[in-house]
């Protein structure tokens, strides 16, 4: 019972195990119907690093976003401007059983999608909305886990301003109806939101420039946390005894992050289908007086970073 799940360093995570239908209804562009587990369709920054811009990732997607789910997630193309998105699933990050599931609620994701400018211009706007706290944890305090909503709410806008330049603003704001705990020691709402903007600049076929501003507020310090262990997030999930701790916990904090880098692709032979190679310089700051960085020493931190990824 102490460790029904993590319980080693090294461990196999399934991604992708879904099956993919199209049906040619209920309109004339038809439907996409994806079941089983998935990556989750919010956000600009995604779990394959090879879609990525950057070695290091957002606060939006560290703490706003959820990584996976299983379910049924359906795609409806009303029209060659228009997409709608609907799905149900066991929550964030988890799936059937009891181990999978944190609690015993299902969730879902509703929102659209918008195809303009021959796709030189989209927007697609997701929310995802369900109990996400663990019963494990909530039952002892006398709480219960079912009752107390998340809601992870994204917008990306995508602007393919020439064919060297790309723009991508992306808006973000989750909110839990349990979480402001941290804060005024009762079951209270807590809020993160946040804006990121990425330049994309292609100098040639090997060599783009890269770039992304963030801003992003923790109203309680409840979202934005470090883990000292390697199994602590997901002992977190589960409602488990941890070494997680919250960077700024009961202190509202705005994070500013700037992240400088550069993707080179050189050609490489074949079986190698793919190499990218991506240097960058990060610098990450609290702009309200806290200081979260450097085990609480610090209101900023410079990373040099890089990292490649290799694909067969």
């Amino acid at each position: 019972d102490q460790n029904p799940g993590p319980g080693y360093r090294n461990q196999f995570d399934i991604v992708e195990a879904n099956v993919l239908l199209h049906l040619p209804f209920p309109t004339d562009g038809g439907m996409d119907l994806k079941a089983g587990q998935y990556s989750t369709p919010l956000g600009f920054e995604t779990i394959d690093p090879s879609t990525n811009p950057f070695y290091s990732h957002s606060y939006i997607f560290n703490f706003g976003l959820p990584l996976e789910h299983t379910g049924v997630l359906s795609t409806t193309h009303v029209s060659p401007l228009l997409d709608i998105y609907l799905g149900v699933d066991t929550g964030e990050n988890t799936t059937f059983g009891p181990r999978g599931d944190n609690n015993n609620s299902i969730a879902g994701i509703g929102g659209f999608g918008l195809n303009m400018m021959d796709g030189n211009l989209t927007v697609l706007v997701l929310s995802h909305m369900g109990p996400e706290n663990p019963s494990r944890l909530l039952a002892p305090m006398g709480y219960d886990a079912n009752k107390y909503m998340r809601y992870e709410n994204d917008g990306i806008i995508t602007w393919k301003a020439s064919d060297a330049l790309t723009l991508v603003t992306e808006v973000n704001w989750i909110r839990d109806d349990f979480l402001g705990i941290v804060k005024t020691g009762k079951p209270a709402p807590a809020n993160g939101y946040g804006v990121a903007q990425y330049v994309a600049y292609t100098l040639s076929d090997t060599v783009t420039l890269n770039a992304r501003a963030e801003l992003w507020r923790d109203d309680t310090g409840a979202f934005v946390a470090g883990y000292a262990g390697n199994n602590d997030a997901v002992r977190a999930e589960l409602g488990l005894p941890n070494t997680s701790f919250s960077t700024a916990a009961g202190k509202a904090t705005t994070y500013g992050e700037i992240t400088l880098g550069v993707t080179f692709k050189p050609s490489l032979p074949a079986p190698i289908t793919g190499l990218l190679i991506r240097p960058e310089v990060r610098v990450d700051s609290a702009l309200n007086g806290s200081r979260p960085f450097n085990d609480g020493s610090s209101n900023y931190q410079v990373t040099i970073a890089s990292d490649f990824v290799l694909t067969f």
